[in-house]
């Protein structure tokens, strides 16, 4: 239950307003297959740009991925495990860029590796995903700090991400 209404939760706080500006009509598993190659690349331009210059576009971008996960023939699983404390942070001001990219970067695993269901390597993509972009949000902004974002880099900068992955998995 935790999962759906987390999920839940994610798609209406972060898609919301930004649908109404994005028209796409994928109806079919074909329709969304036919744009995977799109939303691979619209989900490494949200990694690479925490701070475009018209913020607008990054908004507009993460409605429109959210929307095609949404419907699309993967079906990324979200638990809170890994991003629940982020969200429970009222300090932290970069927790609506940084959830919904880990689900962008669970995504992206599941479009270049065409659906498989490793849920550790998609938990692992999830994770460097969100910290490319706590990278990019840190050094714009030094008073950024978030506890688990910062445990997280750490275990990463010593190769004991995986770890501490599989650790919370129960693997």
């Amino acid at each position: 239950m935790k999962k759906v209404y987390l999920l839940l939760l994610l798609i209406c706080c972060f898609t919301a307003p930004a649908l109404q500006a994005q028209k796409v009509n994928w109806s079919t598993p074909e329709e969304y297959l036919r744009d995977t190659a799109q939303i691979a690349q619209t989900i490494r331009w949200l990694e690479d740009n925490a701070f475009p210059e018209n913020f607008k576009d990054r908004k507009d971008k993460a409605a429109y991925v959210f929307k095609w996960l949404e419907g699309a023939p993967y079906t990324v699983m979200v638990d809170g495990t890994f991003i629940e404390s982020i969200l429970k942070d009222k300090s932290f001001a970069y927790k609506d860029m940084i959830v919904p990219q880990f689900v962008f970067g669970k995504g992206l695993y599941l479009i270049e590796n065409k659906g498989d269901k490793n849920e550790l390597r998609a938990n692992m993509r999830g994770l460097e995903s969100i910290l490319k972009l706590y990278s990019q949000i840190k050094a714009k902004d030094a008073r950024a700090k978030n506890k688990t974002l910062d445990k997280y880099a750490a275990l990463a900068s010593r190769n004991e991400l995986e770890a501490y992955v599989r650790k919370q998995m129960r693997l």
